[in-house]
């Protein structure tokens, strides 16, 4: 951890930046590590492998994090995706409930508990199928919403109201 970097973030907050920090993906970095297909079969055929790695990026986020923001409030805390396509995602409520869940709800019990407000995950696709599990893991804003993939801003908005921030 760069103490200048945390400075200069504190310096450019003081004039207006918002001041982002990134998690790894509980579904992406899986995915870049063994493939779409393998990961997607390993919440089945290895769960343990896959819980080694969720569990990992956990203690790792929660250790740099716990640091960061003991001089530093976090504006955003955001999470790259990207699990889905115009059919739906690639892991079921199930999934993201089981291994996600419990690695981004105690990272955003943390950050949160010092002062930050947004927790902002990208994913393209329909995520219809898995929204409710995801706001569940304390998610407040995505982007994009792709009306291509059936991601209606409207009906999104009717049904989560103020709970859910969208963008694109």
């Amino acid at each position: 951890i760069d103490p200048a970097a945390i400075a200069q973030a504190r310096s450019a907050q003081e004039q207006g930046a918002l001041v982002v920090a990134y998690i790894p993906g509980g579904f992406d970095i899986p995915r870049e590590l063994m493939g779409e297909e393998l990961s997607c079969m390993a919440y089945y055929e290895q769960p343990e492998l896959m819980q080694d790695i969720i569990d990992t990026m956990k203690d790792t986020s929660m250790r740099v994090l716990e640091r960061v923001t003991d001089t530093l409030v976090i504006d955003q805390l955001s999470v790259h995706e990207d699990l889905a396509g115009k059919a739906g995602p690639m892991i079921g409520p199930t999934q993201v409930d089981t291994f996600i869940k419990p690695y981004f709800s105690a990272v955003w019990d943390l950050v949160h508990s010092r002062g930050t407000r947004i927790f902002d995950m990208d994913s393209d696709g329909n995520m219809w199928r898995v929204l409710d599990s995801f706001i569940g893991c304390g998610i407040n804003s995505m982007h994009p919403m792709e009306p291509a993939a059936g991601m209606d801003i409207v009906e999104v908005r009717k049904k989560y109201g103020k709970q859910l921030v969208m963008r694109g």
